[in-house]
């Protein structure tokens, strides 16, 4: 036994574990003498700062007994970032204004503008940890309940339910202000939980997870009590003779911006009030007043909230042993009844509520744009094109329909006979040789080339600018990530220039999460006063209620040097300008009430537009060329590369919309009244469909085996812990940005550079035009024309698809943008190519 040993028995209790850790290193010859626990003495010198430094970072993990000391050295760093997204001040009560130029434009650096942040509202995400959520929690919660209290005492005495006073005093606006504003530290701290779950090292996932999911169960044994007053609130002030009462004027988005008591129209009241009662219908059901259910007897109605109770309570449960289970390296028989109970329970709770099954449920409830026969025809017409497409493109030979499942299966198989893990779809010749061409010239895009580029984009067709910020050297999670500005080139008032900011984690990272996504930490708000004055206002004048604060995670392979320009695939193209469009929705929602009608509350089909929108403008070719030439890296690049390029595309573009297309008629069938005890198990369910829309194009996603029960569990996993009935909004919100796009290519007028006419992609090796293409690009690739109808575009983008945030004008975008009563899926197969099973090119790619 070492002395280091023996002398831990004098060490201080939280100290012991940091000693075991060290003494099982090669540091088992350390002479360490001990009179203080934090006094350290020892024979070798250039040992004591390492040992000193292990020790320090092991204690404060140990027990929250030391994490009070720790906290009185130095401010919880969880809660000084939600302070400071709320506030226009920092902690210091100080406004710190950076002022950025945006990059030059022309020779001569015209056009050129500066704008001013206030730094004082971007959080600093260094240096947290799980711990510090318990102490920031606990301030927060606290603060909330007070608030609540407060908002009992103010509209329970009749100010809200008053009807005449109450509607000439704007108390309805007041009670959505009030709770707008009581919500924003809450739904700040949860999403800067939620973030730092999904970035943080895999040692630290489960304290993460249990640190988020304790605070969501603190959060409701707050609001419990007060369940009941809320509930009856909100259907006071959001029925339609309270709203017919109330004021209904719109502000304009200055006004809105501008005015600490924001006024809401009646349809954002009415949507607030039904965003608002869903909430409490699904958490407090069983303190509500007898609104669930209109019938007279009153005995029937306990009943009927007795069983909802219970549905809600057996459903929940369910819901957590799936997820526990599907995080089994194996799925067992249990495992399948507990899929029969989820789908079970939901239908059942649904028809409770007047519904005829679960998916009608979350279709008019959650406000969805379209509607089941819509997406029936759209995924049959899809979905029959893009098979013929893979067909003709990999000559699939037909079989007969005995055979045509047991050949793909015999494929899947490795020769062992068991089912394959990695299923590797078969490629001919011609295949392999346009990926290697596809990736020889993915080689020639960089990320700081498609962030230049994608900011003149977003600045012509979206009147917004995005900057770097390389001043403030804002500390965050990892030294990799960067803080961007998002800016309004069109608002001539200066103090509204400034919409939001985005930070870019960019690169893949052990403990990140795997697929990219944009995480939201704060949204609009009103001002932080809340006596109706308007004197509460930052040094710089501007309101001081929050502004969007969003995080976009992507999974770029970082370069082997930090010298070394990170290249891109053109997968990391297609998730950058996608989760672009998450960010600009975010960004230039234009409501002061973000925690209410912020775009987190649109409906999940028309979420979807503008980011696929984006990958719209990715497919012009102009938009490759400004890529490589905003690159700047000087390699030489043939058409063949560009023209296989686009042939991969469209054939992995077929897939995909196949993958979806099955997902979403699983998901459909399964949660729109599927006979749980009939003949047809879930399992023949899946098999079926397989056969029938993945077995024709020898698709990836096909089970290998009757046992492999991946895309029910896929399925499952996404409608009871993510947002429900969500697969067919992606082909949908596709089909809808072909359509917008086809119109919007009319008003733009997009200038190539060329001296020779851009060859088009195509499949048949005779419309390759040979022409060289490598000078055929610049910087001002994306110059559209600034015409009035242009202008027209722009303005019809930002006022239907970004300003409305939650509210989204259905009608009006079906309208304005001649959709009609059903999508027509012609431009999405004109745009790729798959248009009447013909080999043509793609639509000007």
């Amino acid at each position: 036994m070492s002395i280091f040993t023996r002398s831990r028995r004098s060490l201080h209790p939280l100290l012991r574990p940091a000693a075991a850790a060290i003494d099982s290193s090669a540091f088992s010859g350390v002479v360490v003498a001990v009179g203080h626990p934090l006094q350290w003495k020892h024979g070798f010198v250039h040992r004591k700062q390492y040992l000193h430094k292990q020790l320090q970072q092991q204690q404060r993990d140990i027990s929250t007994t030391y994490l009070f000391d720790f906290i009185l050295q130095r401010p919880n760093p969880l809660l000084v970032s939600v302070q400071n997204m709320l506030n226009s001040k920092n902690s210091t009560g100080t406004t710190n204004v950076q002022t950025f130029q945006s990059p030059a434009v022309g020779e001569h650096g015209e056009d050129q503008q500066e704008y001013s942040v206030n730094m004082g509202r971007i959080p600093h995400l260094s240096g947290i940890e799980p711990f510090h959520v318990k102490a920031a929690s606990k301030h927060v919660l606290e603060t909330y309940q007070q608030e609540l209290e407060t908002l009992k005492r103010k509209y329970s005495n009749g100010d809200a339910a008053g009807n005449d006073n109450a509607n000439k005093d704007g108390s309805a606006n007041h009670f959505w202000n009030d709770w707008n504003r009581i919500n924003e530290p809450i739904f700040a701290l949860d999403r800067t939980i939620s973030l730092l779950s999904q970035v943080c090292e895999n040692s630290k996932k489960r304290p993460w997870e249990l640190a988020r999911s304790n605070f969501t169960e603190q959060r409701r044994q707050v609001e419990k009590p007060h369940a009941a007053l809320l509930y009856a609130l909100v259907q006071q002030l959001s029925s339609s003779k309270s709203l017919q009462q109330q004021e209904s004027t719109p502000s304009s988005a200055s006004a809105a911006l501008e005015t600490p008591y924001a006024i809401m129209t009646t349809t954002e009241k009415e949507w607030a009030g039904h965003c608002l009662r869903l909430y409490l219908e699904d958490v407090f059901a069983a303190h509500l007043e007898n609104n669930n259910f209109n019938d007279d007897d009153d005995d029937d109605d306990d009943d009927r909230r007795e069983k909802y109770q219970y549905l809600s309570n057996r459903l929940e449960t369910t819901k957590m042993e799936f997820v526990n289970d599907c995080a089994k390296s194996k799925i067992t028989n249990d495992t399948v009844g507990l899929m029969y109970n989820l789908i079970g329970l939901s239908c059942d709770k649904a028809k409770l509520l007047g519904y005829p099954d679960f998916c009608s449920y979350i279709m008019q409830q959650h406000r969805r744009m379209a509607n089941r026969d819509e997406v029936d025809q759209l995924f049959a017409t899809v979905s029959e094109h893009c098979i013929a497409f893979l067909k003709k493109v990999d000559q699939i030979v037909d079989v007969d329909e005995e055979n045509k499942f047991t050949a793909l299966e015999a494929y899947l198989k490795t020769s062992d006979g068991k089912p394959s893990k990695q299923k590797v779809r078969p490629k001919s010749m011609a295949h392999v040789e346009d990926e290697r061409n596809m990736m020889f010239l993915e080689h020639h895009v960089t990320l700081d080339g498609a962030m230049s580029l994608l900011s003149q984009l977003l600045k012509t067709a979206f009147g917004v600018e995005i900057i770097r910020d390389e001043k403030s050297h804002v500390p965050s999670w990892s030294n990799e990530v960067h803080l961007y500005h998002v800016f309004d080139s069109n608002s001539l008032n200066k103090k509204q220039q400034h919409l939001g900011s985005f930070f870019l984690d960019p690169f893949e990272r052990n403990g990140k999460v795997t697929r990219p996504c944009v995480v939201s930490l704060s949204s609009r708000g009103c001002g932080r006063d809340h006596n109706g004055s308007g004197e509460d206002r930052g040094d710089d004048g501007d309101n001081d209620g929050p502004i969007p604060i969003v995080a976009m995670l992507l999974q770029i392979e970082p370069p082997v040097w930090d010298s070394d320009p990170a290249k891109m695939t053109w997968l990391d193209m297609k998730h950058l300008f996608h989760e672009m469009g998450h960010v600009l929705q975010e960004m230039l929602a234009q409501s002061p009430h973000g925690v209410l009608l912020g775009p987190q509350y649109m409906p999940r089909d028309a979420s979807e537009i503008l980011p696929y929108l984006m990958e719209h403008w990715l497919l012009e070719r102009t938009t490759l060329y400004g890529l490589i030439a905003a690159s700047n890296l000087n390699m030489e690049f043939t058409e063949d590369s560009i023209n296989a390029l686009y042939r991969v595309i469209a054939r992995q573009k077929a897939l995909e919309l196949m993958q979806q297309i099955y997902l979403g008629t699983l998901e459909f069938t399964l949660l729109s009244g599927f006979d749980l005890r009939g003949k047809e198990t879930i399992m023949a369910l899946q098999r079926r469909l397989s056969k029938k829309l993945l077995a024709p194009t020898q698709q990836d996603l096909a089970p290998a085996s009757p046992d492999d029960l991946t895309p029910l569990v896929q399925v499952l996993l996404c409608n009871f812990t993510d947002d429900p009935i969500g697969f067919y909004s992606y082909v949908w919100a596709d089909a809808v940005a072909a359509t917008i796009f086809a119109q919007l290519k009319q008003a733009y007028t997009t200038k190539a550079t060329t001296t020779q006419k851009a060859p088009s992609a195509s499949f048949d090796d005779d419309d390759t035009d040979s022409s060289d293409g490598s000078n055929s690009s610049s910087n001002n690739v994306h110059n559209m024309a600034d015409s009035q109808e242009s202008a027209l575009a722009m303005d019809k983008i930002r006022r239907l698809l970004l300003f409305p945030g939650a509210v989204v004008p259905a009608d009006a975008v079906r309208s304005e943008w001649g959709l009609g009563n059903s999508v027509s899926p012609a431009p999405l197969l004109e745009r790729y190519g798959f248009r009447n099973n013909s080999r043509k090119k793609p639509e000007n790619m």
